[in-house]
C-alpha cells in the first residue's frame, strides 16, 4: 500500500512537469490580417506610438497609420521623397531616421499633420535608432555610435561621437547602449553621453543587424548566423548563453524583438519565428509564418508589426501564447532578399528563391538611366539563388536596378562608393 502511494505520488509529480513543460512550449498561430501593397517596398523599420504605426518605407518614405484597430487601420499621412526607417519618440515629437542622412524630427502633436521642424545630419549612413528620453543614440556604420541631444527639439546637437567600427544596430537601456557592429556586440557606457566609452566587447561570427535588451539579456539578430542571445548582467564580461538559427537557412535575420517569454524574428525570405525564450540558454521554436518576406517586426498586444519587403507594411495576429494550434502559410512561388551589401565597395548580391523553374533577369543602369550590367538573364531552377553584381570596374556613384521574375517587376538604388 506504502508503496503505491509512493509511485502514484511520483507519477502525479511527473504527469504535472508534463503539462508545464507543454503549457510553456505551446504553439502561437500567427495569420496575416493585413498588409499595404505598392509599387515601393517597405523595409526599414515600423514603430508604435499610441493609436499610430509610423513606418519608414526606405526609398518609399515615412507613413503614420492609424490603428486603433489593427483589423481595420488606414494610413492617414504619407511623407514622400525621403529615405525614412525606424522611429523613436519624445514627448509629442518622432524622431526618425534618413537613413542616408541623419535624423529628421517631426512634430506629431496632430498625428494626421507632422510638421518638420528639424534635421540633423550625421557623417556616415544612419543603420539604426534607439532612445532614451532626449537622448538619441543612432548607429552609424561607418561613423560609429552618434549621440544626439533632441533637448531642444528644433535645435538638435550632437554631443558626442564613439569609434566603434561599422555600427549596425543599436538599442539603450539604462546607463547602457548596446552596440552591433560587422562582428561584435560592443557594451557601451552613456552614464555621461559627453564622454562615453566602451566597456567591453563580445565578438561575433557574423554581422548584428539588431538588437533588443530585455530582462539581462540582449537578443542579436546576427544575420546570416541567426540568433545570438547574451547574458550582460555583467557588462564588463558579455556571455553568449544560445544560439538559434532557421531551419531553412535560407533567409537572413534582420530583426528581432522580445516580449516577456517570447522572442518574434524577423527572418527574411523564411518569414516570421516565433520562440519561446522562458529559458534563454534553450531558446524554442513555437511558432512560424512563412507568408512574409520579413525585414523589420515590433510587438504589441497581440500583433506584429512588420516591414515587409516584399508586401509593405504588414500586421500579422498573435493568438495567446499557450494556444494549440499553429498555422503556417504556404509560401509564395518566390521570395526576394535586398541587395546586401548596399551601400558597397566592390560587390553586392541580391538572393531569390524560387518553387518552380523561372525566367529571371537582372539589368544595372547608371544615374543616366544606360544599361551597364546584366548580371543573370535567362531560367533559374528551383532553391535559392544568390546574384552576385561585381562593380570593380565602375566607377563611384548611384546606379538602378530592375529585376524581373516572371512576370513581377522590382527595382531600387544601388549605391557604390570606393
Amino acid at each position: 500500500m506504502y508503496t503505491t502511494r509512493i509511485r502514484f505520488f511520483f507519477l502525479t509529480i511527473l504527469l504535472i512537469t508534463l503539462l508545464v513543460t507543454n503549457a510553456s512550449l505551446a504553439q502561437l498561430s500567427i495569420n496575416r490580417i493585413y498588409n499595404q501593397v505598392s509599387t515601393t517596398t517597405v523595409w526599414s523599420g515600423e514603430s508604435r506610438y499610441g493609436q499610430y504605426c509610423y513606418v519608414g518605407g526606405s526609398f518609399a518614405g515615412w507613413f503614420v497609420y492609424d490603428i486603433h484597430n489593427p483589423e481595420q487601420i488606414s494610413r492617414v499621412v504619407t511623407v514622400p521623397n525621403i529615405e525614412a526607417g525606424e522611429t523613436v519618440f519624445y514627448g509629442n515629437y518622432a524622431i526618425f531616421r534618413i537613413c542616408s542622412q541623419g535624423i529628421q524630427v517631426e512634430d506629431i502633436s496632430d498625428p494626421a499633420n507632422p510638421v518638420q521642424v528639424s534635421r540633423l545630419d550625421t557623417p556616415g549612413f544612419t543603420e539604426d535608432i534607439s532612445n532614451k528620453g532626449p537622448l538619441i543614440a543612432v548607429a552609424d556604420r561607418t561613423g560609429g555610435l552618434r549621440l544626439i541631444s533632441v533637448i531642444d527639439p528644433e535645435a538638435p546637437v550632437e554631443i558626442s561621437s564613439l569609434a566603434v567600427g561599422n555600427a549596425y544596430g543599436v538599442t539603450v537601456d539604462g546607463q547602457m547602449a548596446y552596440v552591433t557592429t560587422t562582428n561584435s556586440l560592443k557594451v557601451v557606457n552613456i552614464a555621461n553621453p559627453a564622454s562615453p566609452y566602451v566597456v567591453s566587447t563580445l565578438e561575433l561570427n557574423s554581422l548584428g543587424r539588431r538588437v533588443a535588451k530585455y530582462g539581462i539579456y540582449v537578443y542579436i539578430a546576427n544575420y546570416d548566423a541567426g540568433l545570438t542571445i547574451v547574458d550582460v548582467s555583467t557588462p564588463s564580461e558579455p556571455t553568449v548563453v544560445a544560439t538559434w538559427q532557421g531551419p531553412q537557412y535560407t533567409g537572413e535575420l534582420h530583426d528581432v524583438t522580445v516580449d516577456r517569454d517570447i522572442a518574434y524574428l524577423a527572418y527574411g525570405m523564411e518569414g516570421i519565428y516565433a520562440l519561446d525564450v522562458s529559458e534563454p540558454t534553450s531558446p524554442v521554436q513555437i511558432g512560424h509564418c512563412s507568408n512574409s518576406h520579413a525585414v523589420g517586426i515590433s510587438y504589441r498586444e497581440g500583433y506584429l508589426y512588420c516591414g515587409d519587403y516584399d508586401r509593405g507594411f504588414s500586421i500579422f495576429s498573435v493568438e495567446d501564447g499557450y494556444s494549440t494550434s499553429v498555422s503556417e502559410i504556404t509560401p509564395d512561388a518566390y521570395m526576394i532578399t535586398p541587395f546586401f551589401p548596399n551601400p558597397f565597395n566592390s560587390s553586392t548580391s541580391i538572393k531569390v528563391r524560387l518553387t518552380k523553374n523561372e525566367s529571371v533577369q537582372l539589368k544595372i543602369y547608371d544615374s543616366l538611366g544606360r544599361l551597364v550590367a546584366v548580371p543573370v538573364s535567362g531560367t533559374l531552377g528551383t532553391g535559392v539563388h544568390s546574384i552576385n553584381w561585381d562593380a570593380t570596374d565602375f566607377p563611384s556613384g548611384t546606379y538602378l536596378y530592375r529585376l524581373q521574375v516572371h512576370d513581377m517587376n522590382k527595382s531600387g538604388k544601388l549605391q557604390l562608393v570606393k
